[in-house]
């Protein structure tokens, strides 16, 4: 089995039947031209995907928007892999929020080291890390 996770611009999200939830969820991107999409792929087929933005206008954070696995590959850590993966890229250079959560997403930035805020999750800068 070959997993591979890409970096790519947000252009939309991978699989249609998404759309539907980001519009029953009222999901937005503020400002899509500056969200990149974390790509997680199992043998070339994109299984999980996570969307996040550099925000220009407050310096040192990022915005954590969405991540979603598709059904069939839950529970196997790929979402998992991603949030690490974003961690490793920025641990030391921004503060990440994740504002859009979901159940599932609570119990993933909590294990991942996220800490409930008042207006969300944040991961703090992790100096020396």
């Amino acid at each position: 089995m070959s997993l591979v996770i890409k970096q790519r611009k947000f252009t939309e999200v991978p699989w249609e039947s998404e759309l539907q939830w980001a519009e029953r969820e009222n999901f937005t991107v503020d400002n899509p031209e500056s969200c990149l999409t974390l790509l997680l792929e199992v043998d070339g087929k994109v299984v999980s995907y996570l969307v996040y933005e550099e925000v220009k206008h407050v310096a040192e954070r990022l915005n954590f928007n969405y991540i979603q696995t598709k059904a069939e590959y839950q529970g196997k850590g790929y979402a998992t892999q991603l949030v690490k993966k974003l961690k490793e890229k920025y641990k030391q250079k921004a503060e990440i929020w994740a504002l859009h959560t979901g159940v599932v997403s609570k119990h993933l930035l909590t294990k991942c080291g996220f800490q409930l805020f008042h207006q969300g999750w944040i991961l703090p800068i992790q100096q020396g890390d």
